[in-house]
Order: C-alpha cells, then sequence, then structure tokens
C-alpha cells in the first residue's frame, strides 16, 4: 500500500506539519522544529538559483552572448554605484545584476546538458576545491581535507 505522505509537496509538508493541540509537549516541540525548518526549506527553495526556461534552448554561444550582456549589465551598475557608494538604490541595483549573473550562468550550466544534480555535484567539487585554497574561514573544530 502507497504512503500517502510520500507524494506530497513541500507546501503540503507544511501544512501537515504544523503541531496540533492533541501532542504531548515533546512531541509538540518536535513538530514545531521540524515546521519551522520545511519553512525554511521552502524559503530557501524559493530564492534558489534557477535556469530561465525561455533560454534553455540557446545553443551554448547564444548563452555566452547572454553571459557577456550580463556581464556590461553588471559593470555599468557597479560603476553607477562607485559615483554614490551608500547611495542603498543602486547598492540594490548592483546586488540584483549579479544575482541575474547567477542565473544566466546557471542556464549556461543546463544548456549545456548538465541537470540540476550535476549542477549541485559540480558546486560541490568547485567548493571543495576552494576549501583546499583556503578561500573561506575555517571555523572552530572544522577541518578541511
Amino acid at each position: 500500500m502507497e504512503n500517502p505522505y510520500e507524494t506530497l509537496t513541500l507546501e503540503q509538508l507544511i501544512e501537515h506539519s504544523k503541531p496540533g493541540p492533541d501532542l504531548s509537549s515533546g512531541a509538540s516541540t518536535f513538530a514545531a522544529r521540524i515546521h519551522k525548518e520545511l519553512v525554511k526549506l521552502k524559503e530557501l527553495q524559493d530564492s534558489a538559483i534557477r535556469a530561465a526556461d525561455k533560454y534553455l534552448n540557446n545553443t551554448p554561444q547564444d548563452q555566452f552572448i547572454k553571459i557577456v550582456s550580463e556581464n556590461r549589465e553588471e559593470s555599468e551598475a557597479y560603476v553607477k554605484l562607485t559615483t554614490k557608494p551608500a547611495d542603498q538604490i543602486l547598492k540594490k541595483e548592483y546586488a540584483m545584476e549579479l544575482i541575474d549573473g547567477q542565473m544566466v550562468r546557471h542556464t549556461a550550466l543546463r544548456v549545456l546538458g548538465y541537470s540540476e544534480n550535476e549542477i549541485l555535484q559540480l558546486r560541490k567539487e568547485v567548493i571543495e576545491k576552494n576549501k583546499i585554497r583556503n578561500y573561506y574561514e575555517v571555523k572552530k573544530n572544522e577541518k578541511y581535507k
């Protein structure tokens, strides 16, 4: 017999994970923690770097042209910010262009044929490579290879 909870969406899991009044205090605390973590997971999912579906049929060359265009937009936003470094609107515009750049590069990886899982694996490999190069601060009790 199929478990009905296996096919629930994240939104449905969040709804079903809300602690009810019939739980013991320990179970209620546990359910509240699970619910909170599911909500955080949903927030991460909603803000994740993702490919632009509209451009998934681009050729690698077309997508490279999109990357170059985005680089130009990032550069222009940065130059504007340097004229008024304290301007929060210009800071946000630059930040948004940088995030657009992440999205266009993610789309390029998909255009090259990488699946989302393969991209995650590549990202992990790059992080490991960068750890070895000491690009990240090592926290107490944390060791790198």
